[in-house]
């Protein structure tokens, strides 16, 4: 395995504990398709305000660029 992939992996672990635990995460530095991979729902921020909460089977990428934009879903 190679070491993105290895980091990756121990990453998404910690994740998955700190949400066991009932903590929140903001990973802001993933990509949607890793932000997709470990929510269960995802709210949007815009201008510091929460501008959507979609569940993830709603996400989509026009659907959360809407959001990001200040539009709605």
């Amino acid at each position: 395995m190679s070491d993105l992939k290895q980091a990756l992996v121990a990453e998404h672990t910690l994740l998955r504990q700190l949400e066991m635990r009932n903590l929140q995460t903001f990973p802001t530095r993933y990509l949607l398709p890793e932000i997709l991979a470990l929510s269960d729902r995802v709210l949007v921020m815009n201008q510091g305000r929460i501008a959507g909460e979609l569940p993830i089977a709603d996400c989509s990428e026009a659907a959360l660029g809407l959001l990001m934009t200040g539009g709605n879903a």
